[in-house]
């Protein structure tokens, strides 16, 4: 069974992806140069986004590659907004920061994403919608 793709459905993902990569600079933005350095030294393990809720889930590994894992999530945009990102790692836990865990997922996503956003614009001209 093959589902109609609506000039909504569209908007309503590039809006999603648009929102993701504010998230995403402004993450960048709050996190200090030695964090933004090493999030490009984090393996992602593993990774989703909930096709209802957009949410994200990794698996990152740690940087000291001793073979801990953390969870990184981040909710799907609501209202136009994405109000919460969550790292099971010592440092967001106590005290709250950006951490690199973070910041790696989200600089992936947002890379990985780019050629959908395009794909999606031109999709748009090509079928004047």
């Amino acid at each position: 069974m093959s589902k109609t793709i609506t000039p909504a459905d569209i908007a309503a993902r590039k809006s999603a992806l648009i929102e993701r990569g504010k998230a995403h600079k402004i993450l960048s933005e709050c996190a200090d140069s030695r964090r933004r350095e090493r999030a490009g030294d984090i393996t992602i393990l593993r990774a989703t986004e909930s096709a209802a809720t957009g949410a994200l889930r990794a698996e990152v590994a740690s940087a000291t590659g001793d073979g801990t894992t953390y969870v990184v999530t981040c909710d799907g945009p609501r209202d136009g907004r994405i109000r919460a990102f969550s790292c099971t790692c010592r440092d967001h836990r106590d005290r709250g920061s950006v951490c690199k865990h973070l910041l790696a997922v989200s600089h992936r996503y947002v890379e990985q994403k780019r050629d959908e956003y395009k794909l999606l614009a031109d999709i748009e001209k090509l079928f004047d919608l």
